[in-house]
């Protein structure tokens, strides 16, 4: 049995990653350029037709309940703003890129659908908690199941006798991921996102899912995603292939500080955005 040392190990060499699109990498070089407008930021989204379709559909639905109707990516990104905007591009395009995956290994429209509903949930959250910039939220919790992905496809038997072992014993499927090759599918995630240089907030909130007391810089983020998985494991939105609901951590619920009173209207919420960005996305799932 290795531990956490070996997750260099784990990862697969970087020519073996799958690469984020060009399109994304001109939008944070932008993005971290002072000397960039809006109107460069538009330019470089529109380069890609099928992104840009998605985020008009996006900005027009339930998602955001504009007034009125948002007809340009420009004026998406007046309204919604920058940073915002480069955090919906990125979770609809890194659904893109995990192709191929043999159904057998992995429902892929089921993992998915997990993913989106905590990403939605997590954005309820923390609009709830009048966080800011709440859009990073949302792409950390579509995202904090990404490690299951690159392990299932380069440490395919040890994850199939984790999964199995999962469902047979009704233990958490990090438990058994730790057990069986010494990391788990949030410390490949967390090394993933640092791979492609994604905010610290995303990295750790993806890294720290399931041990939100273990982050340091970015708790909140952490521990909203945690609850966000949570909750979404309970009312059975998708599956990423645990056979049970994961432990809730009293810590991560201490800090959010929500009263239970609040959940019938926090769900209330989800359903009603999950409606609106599952329509965004559909074409983004592959098969």
């Amino acid at each position: 049995m290795g531990t956490r040392a070996d997750l260099a190990r784990m990862l697969p060499r970087p020519a073996d990653l799958p690469s984020l699109p060009l399109v994304y990498t001109s939008l944070r070089a932008a993005l971290d350029d002072p000397r960039s407008s809006m109107t460069r930021i538009a330019d470089i989204l529109g380069q890609d037709a099928a992104l840009t379709a998605r985020l008009l559909r996006l900005v027009n639905s339930a998602f955001y309940a504009f007034s009125v109707p948002v007809d340009t990516v420009a004026r998406a990104v007046l309204l919604v703003g920058t940073e915002q905007v480069h955090d919906l591009a990125l979770a609809t395009l890194v659904m893109d890129l995990f192709k191929g995956i043999p159904a057998a290994l992995m429902d892929m429209t089921s993992f998915w659908r997990h993913g989106l509903a905590t990403g939605v949930a997590a954005r309820v959250l923390a609009g709830f908690r009048r966080e800011s910039n709440i859009e990073r939220f949302f792409v950390a919790g579509v995202l904090h199941d990404i490690g299951r992905l690159v392990l299932v496809r380069s440490q395919t038997s040890a994850c199939r006798d984790a999964l199995l072992r999962c469902r047979r014993e009704g233990i958490p499927l990090a438990v058994a991921e730790r057990d069986a090759l010494g990391v788990d599918h949030a410390d490949i995630g967390g090394a993933l996102a640092n791979a492609w240089h994604l905010p610290a907030a995303i990295r750790d909130a993806v890294a720290f899912h399931h041990e939100p007391g273990r982050a340091t810089e970015h708790a909140d983020e952490a521990a909203i995603v945690h609850l966000a998985d949570v909750l979404v494991h309970a009312v059975e939105l998708g599956s990423s292939g645990d056979a049970r609901v994961p432990p809730l951590d009293g810590g991560a619920w201490q800090r959010v500080g929500f009263a239970p009173g609040v959940l019938a209207a926090i769900l209330d919420e989800i359903e009603r955005q999950l409606a609106a960005a599952t329509a965004l996305l559909e074409s983004s799932v592959p098969a």
